[in-house]
């Protein structure tokens, strides 16, 4: 999301230097400078009929509580992850085998 910021700050320094941009063309710029783990998100922005009444304040909120949202979601995985168990197998014969080899040898 850093990108976005970035993004606002050059779009600053560029309005000080004249250069004239509209709310939407920014907001886009925003939405299509993020990486594609942002893609589910940027979707839905798109897709809603409010991208072009939305502040920018709102649309860095939307964002950063996705943003929120992905890490609970990566930690979590990361957790199960460590937490799983694995069954090994062991080629050490049960008594019930044991038994039987033994039986066979009398």
């Amino acid at each position: 999301m850093r990108c976005a910021e970035k993004i606002y700050t050059i779009v600053n320094h560029l309005k000080g230097l004249g250069k004239i941009f509209e709310e939407k063309e920014i907001k886009v710029k925003v939405l299509k400078s993020l990486t594609r783990t942002w893609q589910p998100k940027v979707i839905t922005i798109f897709e809603s009929k409010y991208l072009a009444t939305m502040t920018h304040a709102e649309l860095f909120g939307k964002l950063r509580e996705y943003e929120m949202d992905l890490t609970r979601m990566f930690e979590k995985k990361a957790i199960d992850k460590k937490n799983r168990c694995f069954a090994l197998k062991t080629n050490i014969p049960s008594s019930d085998e044991s038994e039987d080899d033994n039986a066979e040898e009398c």
